[in-house]
């Protein structure tokens, strides 16, 4: 067994996550940490209100716990514009849940199932379905066939909007 013997200066900057030792061996780096930094979203001036619009924080935000809770959420943005966008995304991501909450509830993603998800044919510019048994894509909304070839069907013919 090997020992690492730190002295009390590096034992404290292994404890503040600071790199404490580094060892090159034939090309190879290796460098010790006690802790990795969790990235957080940083806090914005702007934030989106229940009808999806972008609003001040300070005027609608009144507790710090609330203020948590979006910044934890990644609901702050630091401009304007990049509420008004990340609304118009997380509309059509939330009512993509929402079809699928109601049309196929017990839906989950599968591995080595083909999974069903919806795009759009950039030459077309027509909804269409795909799938994967493999590769979960973070932010994609799962469902079955039945239900992307349905919800396929509704988006091009108008009766359901993103």
């Amino acid at each position: 067994m090997k020992k690492i013997e730190l002295t009390k200066e590096e034992l404290n900057q292994l404890m503040n996550g600071e790199d404490v030792l580094r060892i090159e061996c034939n090309g190879l780096h290796i460098t010790i940490k006690e802790k990795v930094e969790k990235w957080e979203p940083k806090f914005g001036e702007f934030t989106l209100s229940f009808n999806m619009q972008p609003v001040f924080v300070k005027d609608h935000v009144k507790s710090q716990e609330n203020l948590k809770f979006l910044r934890e959420s990644g609901m702050l943005r630091g401009t304007y514009g990049q509420a008004e966008r990340a609304a118009k995304k997380m509309r059509a991501f939330n009512r993509l849940l929402a079809y699928v909450d109601e049309f196929d509830p017990e839906y989950e993603w599968r591995c080595g199932e083909d999974n069903y998800y919806i795009i759009v044919d950039s030459n077309t510019n027509k909804f269409e379905y795909d799938y994967d048994a493999f590769l979960y894509k973070t932010g994609m909304v799962y469902m079955s066939q039945k239900v992307a070839q349905e919800l396929c069907r509704k988006l091009n013919s108008g009766e359901v909007v993103l």
